[in-house]
């Protein structure tokens, strides 16, 4: 419904997203998806004339065969990510905000840092099960090295 925002993909394409929502009921639930279209501007000025692909959920660690992955390869996270942003900036709905941000958020995990309880330095702790490191591993060699 809404164009949003462009990229230009080594001055080849020069790529927007187009947002719609898909409204689904099943079993007597109500879901409102949002839907992700890559499109061209290069080649038409209207949607689905100018039709790439299908913006899908994508994780760091997803290799899933999307039409999107086989089409830009290694440039699909960086791409997925840029277009996502500038899509944000641009975009006026709350709802849509909120579905992109999600998107964003899921590209880019966020750092667990904790600061040492011993010596105060940030570090990123390591879990062990459902247990997590409280001290950093300058401070825990620190502590395995004294003499007793």
């Amino acid at each position: 419904m809404q164009n949003v925002c462009r990229y230009r993909l080594r001055d080849v394409m020069n790529l927007q997203l187009y947002i719609s929502k898909k409204n689904t009921s099943r079993h007597s639930e109500y879901k409102e998806d949002y839907v992700l279209a890559i499109v061209d501007l290069d080649k038409a000025s209207s949607y689905p004339r100018n039709f790439v692909c299908v913006l899908p959920q994508l994780s760091p660690t997803n290799k899933s065969s999307s039409a999107y992955l086989k089409l830009f390869g290694e440039e699909s996270l960086p791409l997925a990510k840029r277009l996502l942003k500038k899509a944000l900036k641009h975009e006026a709905d709350s709802e849509v905000k909120t579905e992109l941000q999600k998107r964003v958020d899921i590209l880019e995990p966020k750092q667990n840092t904790i600061p040492c309880i011993r010596c105060g330095n940030v570090f990123m702790p390591k879990k062990f099960g459902k247990y997590q490191t409280k001290i950093c591993s300058t401070c825990r060699t620190k502590t395995n090295s004294t003499p007793i």
